[in-house]
């Protein structure tokens, strides 16, 4: 019985795996400038907790390997206590290429800690 199951994964997963190896392309290394274009407060602030959480619509430029704009909402919780104050933010941002030859769109999340430093 043991032996169906093995042979029936087999020949499931076998031409899949033939079509993975054929179609995939390595992935390739890019570089580039991302910059903060424009950022917008979305509605105001409001304290949570000891802490005051903001939310903003962020415009990024991107040029170098991947050229074009994102446009991205993102959520900044300041964190401020006794010894220092420092931001968690995450946000999700649209990126539209705007090289003709290779155009498309990519969905970017992002998180991160600035510390000041």
């Amino acid at each position: 019985m043991k032996m169906k199951i093995a042979a029936l994964v087999l020949v499931v997963l076998l031409p899949v795996l033939v079509v993975t190896a054929t179609y995939a392309t390595q992935p390739a290394m890019g570089s580039g400038k991302v910059t903060l274009v424009n950022h917008t407060p979305v509605g105001s602030p409001h304290p949570a907790g000891g802490n005051t959480i903001a939310t903003f619509k962020n415009t990024f430029s991107l040029t170098g390997t991947l050229a074009g704009t994102a446009v991205a909402l993102e959520r900044d919780v300041t964190h401020a206590s006794s010894d220092r104050t420092f931001i968690t933010f995450q946000g999700e941002a649209n990126f539209t290429s705007s090289n003709e030859a290779q155009s498309g769109t990519l969905v970017i999340h992002y998180v991160g800690i600035n510390n000041g430093t």
